[in-house]
């Protein structure tokens, strides 16, 4: 590594922090330019991850907010990417659409479908009937294995079973949580196009949607966009067209995964 390039001398006094700051600096990058590359590869369009929650706004905002990432966090987002580089199945990241949705499928074998999630908080609880912890599935990670459900079955998968890998990085645990699907393809389908063209009618105006609290523990202080929402910020305003074009939400969604309470 070429130090000179980078203006610091064995002589700075304060040489021993500047290479400190510049390795970090260096990893962060590293790791932003990587999510942000295999964001703009991803196939264009709107996708499950832009739609698993029912409020349109926070849709806009986590397609449109570039994430800031701190060092624990590019730690933590290179540990999710080499969990999806690792394949545990004959399909690992199937790219799918069907009118106008993609998804990229996690895993898929024999109408199994698999969805891979790093995290803090398990959602898991003691089952008395088991006598053991088993996982309960957060609301919007089944809405999201029922959209990705969808897609295979419309692109001629059969789905008999599907759930959640959650990746445990706190404690190094791997639970897996079991998806118990209650609407009919139909319901989802329906769902899903109504969100596709409801923030696809935001995002082409750069107006922001309304407000919306139907998640309730999302609005006490677990939304990442909190405050910008509450004073109807429009990141849409104060953006380039590079940016606007570019989807950051699977990073920021990977992000605010990791802290997500245990009870929703």
């Amino acid at each position: 590594m070429n130090w000179t390039d980078l203006s610091i001398k064995k002589t700075d006094s304060d040489y021993e922090k500047k290479i400190e700051m510049f390795v970090e600096r260096r990893f962060q990058e590293r790791i932003f330019n990587f999510m942000s590359g295999n964001t703009g590869d991803r196939k264009p369009g709107v996708h499950v991850s832009d739609l698993v929650y029912p409020c349109t706004r926070k849709a806009y905002y986590a397609r449109l907010t570039p994430p800031n990432l701190d060092t624990k966090g590019a730690i933590t987002l290179y540990t999710g990417i080499k969990v999806h580089e690792m394949p545990l199945s004959e399909n690992c990241e199937l790219t799918l659409e069907w009118n106008g949705i993609v998804g990229t499928i996690d895993e898929y074998e024999n109408g199994l479908l698999i969805d891979k999630k790093t995290t803090r908080n398990v959602p898991k609880y003691y089952n008395r009937s088991r006598k053991e912890q088993v996982v309960s599935l957060r609301s919007h990670h089944l809405t999201q294995l029922e959209y990705y459900k969808v897609l295979l079955e419309e692109n001629g998968y059969d789905v008999d079973e599907a759930g959640i890998l959650y990746i445990d990085v706190n404690e190094s645990e791997v639970w897996f949580g079991r998806a118990k699907f209650s609407r009919t393809s139909e319901e989802v389908k329906q769902e899903m196009i109504q969100r596709k063209t409801m923030l696809e009618t935001f995002l082409n105006a750069r107006k922001l949607p309304p407000f919306d609290n139907s998640i309730r523990w999302m609005c006490m202080g677990y939304c990442p966009y909190q405050q910008a929402c509450a004073l109807n910020r429009n990141p849409a305003e104060h953006l380039s067209d590079e940016y606007l074009n570019t989807r950051w939400t699977d990073i920021n969604n990977m992000i605010e995964e990791l802290n997500e309470p245990i009870e929703e």
